[in-house]
């Protein structure tokens, strides 16, 4: 059972392409001042807004910049949890699982991974089916319906 595709590349790319965004919108409004309204009025908006909001796309780079070398395709089979994320392979058999959880916030589900025997810890997605309800997830895939079969068996 595999990552889905989709959910993976949202969050690798959708961060990227939003912080992109938010840092090319004040330099267009600075560059094409004549084309702004800003308040019912034309001119450019204030500079201080233009800084604000191309921080906030730095920013949003910056986290997708830190996410992306955490961010792993997973393969969950009966015996082996499979990361890959590029070259680099991570191949675990679930007995050296520590733990796993469902980050709350986040859409589509988002995991996080720690194994006994290995540093820090990895992020993969499971699917798009599943909800969101005022920051509570749940996570309708058949790869979330395996984890929790994991973790009842396990005890993780």
């Amino acid at each position: 059972m595999e990552s889905s595709k989709n959910a993976y590349f949202t969050f690798k790319y959708g961060l990227l392409l939003l912080g992109v965004l938010f840092t090319l919108f004040p330099i267009l409004c600075f560059v094409s001042l004549e084309n702004i309204t800003y308040n019912g009025k034309p001119g450019p908006p204030p500079l201080w807004d233009l800084v604000e909001i191309m921080l906030i796309g730095l920013l949003i780079i910056a986290l997708n910049l830190l996410l992306q070398r955490k961010l792993y395709f997973a393969s969950l089979g009966g015996q082996k949890v499979r990361l890959q994320n590029g070259k680099r392979v991570v191949e675990e058999n679930w007995m050296e699982v520590d733990s796993v959880k469902l980050i709350p916030i986040v859409f589509p589900p988002l995991y996080k991974i720690t194994f006994k025997n290995r540093e820090g810890y990895f992020l993969f997605t499971s699917g798009q089916f599943g909800i969101n309800l005022f920051g509570f997830t749940i996570d309708w895939s058949d790869m979330g319906s395996l984890i929790k079969k994991k973790k009842r068996e396990l005890g993780i």
